[in-house]
């Protein structure tokens, strides 16, 4: 597949069209075509476009998009039974432990999966993402392949129980989307992630949980530290619905600041549209305490390595996760 850049990305796909998985199956051929025009309906997010207000992408209009090297990762964590690895976004067989999954569980590439059994994708592929509301979304169904952009999207039915445990370690611009919809009763979505955002750096962790049914409860619990020159993005929104009675829903979001030389927007939302529900939510924003410093540093322990102490510390209520082998999102590249 060529590159191209997102500046002509209806060029860049006419160009790599035919190299792309399924490019003989007609109703993939379709879904694309359906895909890059609700692209070019929407156009790529602008800083009018509301979701976007706080990420600027004009710095990857002009970026050259090509599949990116595959390097090894290794997560210096214990780990489920059941490992689903991706290298740089795409599955990585060779280092999962996928032998012992139950019955009828599969898990495979999509491109792999195109190859091999492409009539499973039909009638499900882009099912969840609403492409007119996504633009990278729509641009990911229009270029359909294992790699380009990161999003989740998740619809929780009866009973079910969803998880994600997100970190963000480095890279000069990252977004993460997550879009939870709890859609039956007892569904449960719990939502946790730490972004470290230093120099130069921009992370922007973008939330939607849409509690549609009666006794859902949902959990978002993210923390950022931000140091000098770093700037973070915490946009959660909890929609209960008229249908939504009996929603347990709770949102938290805290920052640590490293620096007079940040900027965090952080903004947790609430629309409540029934009136037996039990919600909350907030943030914080705020530097180190000047008190446990000087606990620290009266015990002989200089101010970098105070600071560093006590800033593992306020991370590790997220990162202890780890141990519990749980690990949806693992961040260490920029998007470029």
């Amino acid at each position: 597949m060529n590159a191209f850049t997102l500046r002509d990305f209806d060029a860049g796909f006419a160009n790599c069209r035919a190299g792309l998985p399924g490019a003989s199956l007609g109703w993939l051929n379709d879904y694309r075509e359906s895909a890059l025009a609700a692209l070019k309906q929407q156009g790529l997010p602008g800083h009018k476009t509301e979701n976007w207000k706080y990420t600027s992408v004009r710095a990857l209009v002009t970026e050259a998009f090509a599949p990116a090297a595959l390097t090894p990762v290794v997560l210096p964590t214990p780990l489920a039974p059941h490992r689903a690895v991706l290298v740089n976004g795409c599955f990585n067989a060779s280092q999962s432990h996928l032998d012992a999954l139950p019955v009828g569980v599969n898990v495979r590439g999509l491109a792999d999966l195109l190859a091999i059994q492409p009539q499973s994708l039909q009638g499900r592929l882009g099912r969840l993402a609403c492409l007119a509301e996504h633009p990278f979304a729509a641009l990911n169904g229009a270029f359909v392949h294992d790699r380009l952009i990161h999003g989740i999207h998740v619809r929780c039915e009866r009973d079910s129980r969803l998880r994600v445990l997100n970190f963000d370690l480095e890279g000069c611009l990252l977004r993460n989307d997550v879009v939870v919809e709890l859609d039956a009763p007892g569904a449960d979505c719990q939502l946790e992630g730490l972004y470290l955002v230093g120099e130069g750096a921009h992370v922007d962790n973008h939330i939607r949980i849409d509690h549609h049914a009666p006794g859902c409860r949902s959990r978002t619990y993210y923390k950022g530290i931000l140091g000098k020159g770093g700037h973070g993005v915490f946009n959660g929104k909890v929609i209960v619905h008229p249908t939504g009675q009996k929603t347990d829903a709770r949102q938290v979001n805290r920052n640590l600041l490293l620096s007079r030389d940040v900027e965090i927007d952080t903004k947790p939302e609430l629309e409540i549209y029934a009136d037996d529900v039990k919600c909350s939510h907030g943030c914080t924003c705020g530097e180190l305490e000047a008190e446990p410093l000087f606990y620290l540093r009266s015990r002989g322990i200089d101010l970098p390595q105070a600071r560093a102490l006590l800033a593992q510390a306020f991370a590790r209520e997220i990162s202890d996760r780890l141990a519990e082998g749980v690990v949806t999102g693992f961040t260490r590249t920029a998007a470029r």
